[in-house]
């Protein structure tokens, strides 16, 4: 329940203003690890679609 208020309060209002910077500095690394491994990915064809990067940002 916890994780599914986190999901909505985080689509609603900026992260920025409740995260802090270091918080923010590891998200971003995630971004780009996450970013680089579906671009390189075997079978592209589903795991390209869907935006994976995108997803582990806002739910971390």
């Amino acid at each position: 329940m916890f994780l599914i208020n986190r999901i909505i309060f985080s689509s609603f209002f900026p992260l920025f203003v409740f995260e802090t910077f270091e918080v923010l500095e590891l998200k971003i690394l995630l971004y780009k690890i996450f970013n680089f491994c579906s671009s390189w990915s075997p079978n592209g064809d589903s795991m390209q679609k869907f935006d994976w990067a995108s997803f582990f940002f806002w739910i971390l």
